[in-house]
């Protein structure tokens, strides 16, 4: 059965150094978000309170990708100069390819039938009957003679040709047990090199494994860094494409929008007041 190892943690300092690279490859290659008017401020805010529209930060972490689908497919990820920037600090280490299975022992074969041992040729009846015709002197003694010779004949030449059909099939069953036991060997020889080989890629996956964290850390980083602008992601449901409302009470869009961090902070407070004043409303 196959074990897959735990992914390889970096230290907390190292983390965080790894991620400083990252971050500094970012530097003049931060995604564009663009600022909103102050009309469309306060159209986000109303329509915010309203419950049409919904940020990345009225749902659970988890779901980002479900309910805003262009995260998904990757609109956050760096673009062109970006994601050159990226790949030029990541390098072109590559994860080893998975080792192959190890090698099938040889199926023991199946031996060939033994020849049938014959019945040996004797027809008492014939014989008595010859006996009886020379007691009467119908017969004599050499036509018994004779047929005894037949028979001893015909029994031999049976026998000639059980005797050798096993000897052919004793000689064929030694070549399959041969053949095997040199498969055997065969085998042997290729798993103790397979096994060698099994604990130099252990080591490489092991040395991607660290590989692979550092590179992990440096794209986190680096994707901080490139979305430092952004202040949330968020849809509307008059005037982005959804699927409609999904069994957890959740749209799901097919196009978003970004809004700006500073404009979000902003934006944070008139919600809040806006609120306050809905609560607080004399009618």
């Amino acid at each position: 059965m196959k074990t897959k190892a735990p992914p390889f943690e970096l230290p907390p300092e190292e983390l965080e150094a790894y991620k400083e690279i990252g971050r500094q490859a970012a530097v003049g290659h931060e995604m564009p978000v663009p600022r909103m008017e102050q009309a469309d401020l306060r159209k986000f805010v109303l329509s915010y309170c309203d419950r049409h529209i919904y940020t990345d930060r009225d749902i659970p972490k988890d779901m980002l990708g479900t309910v805003f689908m262009p995260v998904l497919f990757g609109a956050l990820h760096p673009k062109d100069a970006a994601q050159a920037a990226l790949d030029a600090v990541l390098g072109e280490e590559t994860a080893p390819e998975p080792y192959p299975d190890g090698p099938v022992r040889p199926i023991e074969p199946t031996m060939p039938t033994a020849p049938v041992q014959p019945e040996w040729f004797k027809d008492d009846a014939e014989r008595e009957r010859l006996q009886h015709e020379i007691r009467w002197l119908r017969e004599t003694p050499e036509t018994l003679e004779a047929f005894d010779a037949k028979v001893e004949s015909v029994n031999a030449e049976g026998k000639r040709k059980y005797t050798l059909a096993l000897q052919a099939w004793e000689a064929e069953c030694e070549l399959l047990k041969l053949d095997y036991a040199k498969a055997l060997a065969q085998h042997k020889r290729e798993q103790a090199k397979w096994r060698r080989g099994k604990g130099k890629h252990h080591r490489l996956q092991e040395e991607w494994s660290r590989t692979k964290a550092r590179k992990d850390a440096i794209g986190l980083g680096f994707l901080e860094a490139y979305t430092q602008n952004l202040g949330v992601i968020y849809g509307d449901v008059n005037s982005d494409s959804t699927s409609g409302w999904s069994v957890n009470g959740l749209p799901t869009f097919f196009s978003c929008r970004l809004m700006h961090k500073e404009d979000w902070s902003r934006v944070v407070d008139a919600i809040k007041r806006e609120m306050d004043r809905r609560e607080t409303m004399e009618v």
